[in-house]
């Protein structure tokens, strides 16, 4: 016990002596320091005026004494944070990226003010088809045809096939408030189609409008279908393989502004001619040339030809349900109902087979008289010009032609079937008898078209009733830029998306998407800002 306390007694006299030594030993130095002699003073120099002081850069901050760092480098540190870019900043003009001299500079003038782009706000541009065409100044942009760009270009290719020509379209004449300003307002637009499936759309911007090149034929791509009889013998009447040069005007269309686009379905514009039933005789239905007439001889001929086949293949087996109903009358042992039923047909399908008979001579007959007129068509078509006059004549001669469709209908009181003969004229289109002018008729404006677009004149009354009927059917067919997809679109963001162009099937146009859809290009609104048209996105929307 007494040895602990000697110890700890120990240890406070160790701690005591080391703090009195460190005491020591800085009272010293303390007094060293202020017993060394001070430098003598010398004379201050004469005092030199102050330049002045340089002013601050307004937008560098304020560096303090202690602080080594470069000041562009602080400047940076300190500027406030830039966050990601918006997809609404101010647009990189296409004109600057192309090298137009008037825009070198890059002038804010391009760019349109706040004021202009909330007067503009939702703006879209509707592609109208011209009906009439008008003839004084070439079309600035067009449907079809064939594209004016540079020859240098290089033509969009798809699976190493060259794509087929869509549209296109003059930028000075958009809009100033389409896309919201974004996208080019010089130069042109072009349009193309991948010819495999015509499920992509390609765009092309060019500066300068060039010669026509020559563009691919669509073949049975994408095409409005006819008819099967216009995809048949190589030596038949054929369509032009083609979409035709169809030029257009663009409609901009804001809030309140009366839109081209008809409401409602392209379908009754379509086929309520043929629905209704019309005469080729009447004077707008006249072939327009002698190549229409020899094509009005060659459908009526070969439409007749299947329809004798159709009667001679389906006659057998009428006359055996005769044969029968005949023999089970004479051996009896039937119910009332089934014997009922024999003698029903035991004296209908004989109507029904002499019907069929008469038919197939009132085929002959008119085949034969149709031979002969083909013939002198052919024979004027070597030396004389094709007129109204004679169009006129022509359709006389086969308006007089008579043909037998018999008709299998159930009668109204007993609900029986009967058989009853209609006759009609070779140039009569019946829906419920259609023979060939459903598919003539599709081939003659087929070729109005084309004719039309190229400036070949088309007689008055067939120029009118196809203005008429072509006016209609653009009205619910019209292609757009900038506006809400016509269909929906999985997938699309109306925030940050645009849609840059979008066609529509269209009979007139003879293009058709999917079953009857639309094919739409959007693309990202930043990439439509900084001109980036590679980045687009294809849809086909049904």
């Amino acid at each position: 016990m007494s040895g602990d306390v000697f110890a700890y007694a120990g240890n406070l006299a160790f701690l005591a002596l080391f703090g009195a030594l460190g005491l020591a030993v800085r009272n010293f130095a303390r007094d060293k320091l202020e017993s060394a002699p001070k430098p003598k003073s010398k004379a201050k120099p004469t005092p030199k005026a102050k330049p002045k002081p340089k002013p601050k850069p307004k937008n560098k901050p304020d560096i303090e004494p202690h602080c080594y760092a470069s000041a562009d480098r602080v400047a940076r540190v300190l500027a406030p944070r830039r966050l990601e870019r918006r997809i609404d900043m101010r647009p990189v003009p296409f004109e600057r990226r192309l090298g137009y001299p008037e825009a070198a500079g890059g002038e804010a003038s391009d760019v349109p003010c706040q004021e202009e782009k909330e007067e503009n706000a939702g703006v879209v541009a509707r592609l109208v088809p011209q009906i009439p065409i008008r003839r004084d100044a070439p079309a600035r942009s067009w449907f079809g045809g064939a594209p004016e760009m540079p020859a240098a270009m290089p033509w969009p290719k798809f699976s190493g096939k060259r794509g087929l020509f869509l549209a296109q379209i003059c930028c000075a004449d958009l809009p100033e408030g389409l896309w919201n300003g974004r996208g080019p307002r010089k130069g042109w637009l072009a349009f193309f189609l991948d010819p495999n499936d015509g499920a992509e759309v390609r765009a092309l911007h060019f500066a300068e409008r060039a010669a026509p090149r020559p563009a691919p034929a669509p073949g049975a791509c994408c095409t409005w279908p006819l008819s099967g009889v216009l995809a048949g013998d190589a030596d038949a009447p054929r369509r032009v393989d083609a979409f035709p040069r169809w030029p257009l005007d663009i409609v901009a269309v804001g809030p309140g502004d009366p839109d081209p686009l008809a409401p409602g379905d392209a379908h009754a514009a379509r086929n309520r001619l043929f629905r209704e039933g019309f005469d080729l005789a009447a004077p707008e239905h006249h072939p327009f040339s002698w190549a229409s007439a020899l094509a009005l001889t060659d459908f009526a001929l070969a439409a007749m030809a299947r329809r004798k086949t159709l009667i001679k293949a389906a006659l057998p087996d009428v006359e055996k349900q005769l044969a029968r109903a005949r023999k089970q009358i004479e051996l009896g042992g039937m119910t009332q109902a089934m014997l009922a039923e024999m003698e029903r047909k035991a004296e209908d399908l004989p109507k029904l087979v002499d019907g069929w008979k008469a038919a197939v001579a009132a085929v002959d007959a008119a085949s034969e008289q149709l031979r002969a007129i083909a013939a002198d068509v052919r024979a004027r078509a070597e030396t004389e010009d094709f007129s109204e006059e004679t169009a006129a004549a022509l359709m006389e001669r086969l308006r007089k032609i008579e043909l037998i469709h018999v008709e299998r209908a159930p009668d109204p009181e007993s609900g029986a079937e009967q058989a009853r003969l209609i006759r009609f004229a070779l140039t009569e289109h019946r829906p419920d008898a259609a023979l060939f002018a459903h598919d003539y008729e599709l081939l003659r404006e087929d070729w109005a078209k084309h004719a039309y677009c190229a400036h070949h004149p088309l007689p008055q009354a067939q120029r009118a009733y196809f203005e008429a009927r072509w006016r209609k059917l653009a009205a619910h067919e019209i292609c757009g830029l900038g506006h809400a997809p016509f269909r929906g679109l999985p997938g699309f963001d109306p925030e940050t998306q645009a849609v840059l162009v979008e066609f529509v099937s269209s009979a007139l146009l003879k293009w058709r998407f999917g079953n009857d859809g639309t094919l739409a290009a959007t693309i990202d609104q930043g990439a439509l800002a900084q001109g980036d048209l590679t980045r687009l996105r294809s849809q086909i929307s049904e």
